[in-house]
């Protein structure tokens, strides 16, 4: 027995259906081949629910073994839903919640498919309706021995009210288009401003340039990508569909170049100093390097691995999580550093400045956190860890996606860029906290006048 495909679809009378009313149906359409074809046989098809999938086969409570397919020493032993050798072991429920119209009248009730005698191949193309909204899995079984080993070839088509994106996925298509009318007035706004004042800008606002022009790009191909894949139906991969290359790559490209960035502010470069001694420089150019590696290998091994394993996917995401908890600690190192740097020259206005950056980096990372432990807590109240996008599907957008990930990362960059924009906003206060040379002739006389670190309270 296995599951060839799995998806969320809003049933067609949905009072909280998304999108327009339309048919909400699975199509199959499939060529079976099987290498025995002296007698006939048969195999079964049917659709599964999460919560039906204790229906199927049974567990030996001695051995504890578990069975799907009924065989003549179980239906000796009277083993419960074994009612037939060759068949797939279903305990069907006491009552029944039957959907309405559709090939299949009630749950799991398996339509079968005929091989006839010296018939090796042999096609399945139906349709069905759904009336109920859920999750589901189109399950085959080959339990007849006359079959030997099946092999399939064909499509599964899983189509909702609104086009072929999943359930799961369809939250995704009007977040990518928000956001990206929210980058596009942004990214508007910040270029007419840096365009009146570009006589006083930054070094520092050409790069929040860069990152805003970037994170509009990469939520236009994602809102893209959605809209393609549920319009046309056409499958993630295999080959990799090429908007979700383009989006991986925008998304590297945007998020190496806003960590350094961070990690330069907290250095204080262009507003404490004028520049970085060659060690800083040296160490953020590794990272910056590194990181860029390190997360296209990531990306191409999240869109290449669609089976991967527990310790293959811990494989490929433990150096990104150490490098990013290296980088936590830098950047607060450093920003800790350049405050105190800040304190011993009295320098109030840059250190209120810093205070108000150094909160909007402590507001992300507790909503990492927050974030963090929802997913825990949801995975945790789900029967398995891995079934959390069964029980929880509507809400699987916001963490999982293609590629993997969710709206949430997307949404807290986006936030926490806007911050950083309004902290550090060109204009005419720009020359409160722009570096200036005399800063450092001043540093004796701001410690002899007292004005530099004398109590431990923040300004």
């Amino acid at each position: 027995m296995w599951a060839l495909a799995e998806g969320g679809i809003y049933a067609s009378r949905d009072p909280g259906r998304p999108g327009k009313a339309g048919r909400a149906e699975i199509r199959i359409d499939l060529t079976f081949e099987r290498t025995k074809s002296e007698q006939e046989a048969s195999m079964e098809i049917t659709l599964v629910r999460p919560e039906q999938e204790k229906m199927l086969g049974y567990t030996d409570l001695d051995t504890g073994e578990s069975f799907f397919c009924c065989t003549k020493d179980l239906l000796d032993k009277k083993a419960p839903g074994c009612n037939e050798v060759g068949k797939i072991i279903y305990n069907r429920p006491r009552t029944l919640s039957p959907l309405k119209g559709g090939m299949f009248t009630e749950p799991l009730n398996p339509e079968v498919l005929t091989f006839k005698k010296r018939e090796r191949v042999t096609i399945f193309n139906e349709s069905m309706l759904i009336h109920r909204t859920g999750i589901y899995q189109v399950v085959f079984s080959a339990c007849d021995e006359n079959l030997g080993n099946v092999s399939s070839t064909g499509d599964v088509a899983f189509r909702n009210p609104y086009g072929y994106l999943p359930g799961q996925l369809y939250g995704s298509i009007p977040f990518y288009r928000v956001l990206s009318v929210s980058y596009a007035v942004v990214t508007l706004l910040w270029l007419l401003v840096f365009f009146i004042y570009r006589r006083v800008s930054l070094p520092l606002h050409r790069y929040m340039s860069i990152a805003l022009i970037l994170g509009l790009g990469e939520s236009i191909v994602s809102a893209w990508n959605y809209t393609e894949l549920n319009v046309t139906g056409r499958p993630v991969c295999c080959p990799v569909f090429p908007g979700i290359v383009a989006a991986a790559i925008l998304s590297v490209l945007k998020t190496v170049p806003s960590k350094v960035l961070v990690l330069l502010i907290c250095m204080g470069w262009t507003i404490v100093y004028a520049s970085l001694d060659r060690i800083k420089r040296r160490w953020v150019v590794i990272y910056a390097f590194t990181t860029l590696v390190l997360s296209f290998v990531h990306q191409l091994a999240v869109l290449t691995s669609h089976h991967e394993t527990v310790s293959l996917k811990v494989f490929i995401s433990l150096p990104m999580y150490v490098l990013d908890f290296v980088y936590m600690a830098w950047v607060f190192l450093e920003l800790r550093k350049t405050r105190n740097y800040l304190k011993d020259r009295g320098a109030t206005e840059k250190n209120i400045l810093y205070r108000r950056f150094k909160n909007a980096l402590l507001g992300f990372v507790v909503g990492i956190l927050v974030w963090g432990v929802f997913g825990v807590v949801n995975s945790l109240r789900s029967t398995t860890a891995d079934r959390w996008r069964f029980v929880n599907w509507k809400l699987y957008w916001m963490v999982g996606g293609v590629p993997p990930g969710g709206v949430m990362w997307d949404l807290m960059y986006f936030l926490l860029l806007l911050v950083i924009i309004l902290i550090f906003f060109p204009g005419e206060k720009t020359s409160q906290y722009v570096y200036r040379p005399e800063d450092d002739l001043n540093v004796n006389a701001a410690l002899v006048s007292g004005t530099g670190r004398d109590s431990d309270d923040d300004p």
